[in-house]
């Protein structure tokens, strides 16, 4: 662990500014989100509940950064998995781009092309748009952009999820095939 904090260490040092990816802490689910749900509120509100990162934006907050925060629930459309579900990992359990199955294994949705298009179109790109939008600003004014993907987590993961108990409280990865030499 003692590594993790002395790399963290040195990107800080190398750029002040960071931009802070915040994908799941919001939780909202509205009528409008609501299409393709085969569950109902009570059970939409569990898997938010589970599935939220809660209170990211507090524990990460940084007036002098960028944050970039999703403003809908993962549960509607989770930004930080593939669009291309042949590319995701976790679209053989359900929880691609689109969620279609809840932590517990239940049809929690059916997407067609025509609502997986809408909700791509309307929500996961212009993130992703905004996302760049961000990151590119901060080359163009300080020449390199440390990205800082903000989770919590449970003291007992999703049960979708294999997390190592030695986990603690945070962690520190880096990306390699995202995080040039």
């Amino acid at each position: 662990m003692m590594f993790a904090f002395k790399r963290i260490s040195e990107f800080t040092t190398i750029s002040p500014l960071t931009v802070r990816s915040l994908p799941t802490v919001v939780s909202p689910l509205n009528i409008t989100f609501k299409k393709g749900f085969v569950i109902d509120d009570t059970k939409i509100k569990e898997e938010i509940l589970e599935l939220t990162d809660w209170f990211t934006d507090d524990l990460f907050y940084s007036k002098e950064d960028t944050q970039i925060i999703a403003p809908f629930s993962r549960v509607f459309c989770d930004v930080e998995r593939f669009s291309d579900d042949s590319q995701e990992e976790m679209f053989k359990l359900g929880m691609g781009v689109l969620y279609i199955r809840c932590d517990d294994n239940t049809l929690s949705r059916i997407v067609t092309t025509g609502l997986r298009k809408e909700i791509l179109d309307k929500y996961y790109w212009p993130h992703h748009q905004g996302f760049n939008r961000a990151v590119l600003k901060q080359l163009k004014e300080q020449d390199n952009c440390l990205i800082i993907d903000c989770h919590s987590f449970p003291k007992t993961p999703i049960s979708k999820v294999s997390i190592s108990e030695e986990i603690g409280l945070i962690l520190i990865l880096e990306l390699i095939n995202f995080t040039p030499p």
